[in-house]
Order: structure tokens, then sequence, then C-alpha cells
């Protein structure tokens, strides 16, 4: 496996999104308004980063009052490799202080006063499904992820 440095991830203005429909709450990434071959979970765009090997989408349910926040990480081709949600029981989440904390790592906040880590991988790492997950994340049923959410202390 090669884990080689990234390159930093930065903004990604080149990406946006179009809406399925109003019932199903997903959406199909473009680049440069050419769309990506499958949908992802998703109402609306909060952000997206870029590096060279990946994109990741930020994305929620509801424009006013969020209740999911859905992670997406593609490919240069827009194809979706791993995704992960972040909510909380009958809660409303608003996305905000996204923090580049390293090459391949951010933080951020959803829920409350919550920071939230996410770290990316050069390569897709084995994984357990069910264990290892902070409560409140859900992330795709699968025995390899790419990337790895952890809630950091107030």
């Amino acid at each position: 496996m090669n884990f080689g440095k990234f390159m930093k991830l930065r903004l990604a203005p080149e990406i946006t999104i179009r809406r399925l429909s109003d019932a199903s709450f997903q959406s199909v990434p473009l680049r440069h308004g050419v769309e990506g071959s499958s949908a992802i979970a998703g109402e609306y765009l909060v952000s997206a980063l870029a590096n060279e090997k990946y994109y990741l989408l930020f994305m929620v349910d509801n424009d006013c009052f969020p209740e999911v926040l859905s992670i997406s990480l593609l490919d240069k081709s827009l194809k979706e490799l791993d995704a992960a949600e972040v909510s909380g029981h009958l809660s409303r989440g608003s996305f905000s202080n996204l923090t580049l904390l390293s090459d391949n790592a951010v933080s951020f906040k959803f829920l409350g006063d919550q920071l939230i880590r996410l770290e990316i991988f050069s390569e897709p790492r084995f994984r357990i499904p069910f264990l290892c997950k902070p409560f409140g994340v859900w992330q795709k049923l699968a025995l390899r992820t790419y990337f790895k959410i952890t809630k950091l202390t107030r």
C-alpha cells in the first residue's frame, strides 16, 4: 500500500449538485456542469473539498433545519467510494466551523458544540462493520473504508 503524503485538501468550487426529487433526498454530483454516474445522499451541498485523488462532499437533507449530515467521498470520475451520515435522534443540526487540520484531515461541527474529525486515508483500509464508530455516526456496510470519523472533546 502507498501511504504517501497527500496533496493538501482545498475547496472545490467546480463541484455542484442536481437534486433528483423532493422525495428521494438524493442528488447527483456535477463537476464543471458534467454529471457523475451515481446518486449520493443529501439534497443541499454545504461544502465540497478536493485533493489529487478524491472529492469530499458534505450534504444536508434540509436547507433550514437539517437533521442529517451526509458525507460522500468520490473519486475523480464522481463515483462514490465511501459514505457516512451524522445525525442525532430528534435533533436539528447546523454545519459549521469546517477547519483544515492537516493535508488529509478536517474538523467541523454539526450537532451542537460537538467537534467531529474526519481523516481521509490515501488507500482504503480494512474495518469491521459496526465497531469503532462514534454514537450518531453511520457508515456504509463494507469491509474497507476510505476515511475515519471521530468525535473530539469540546
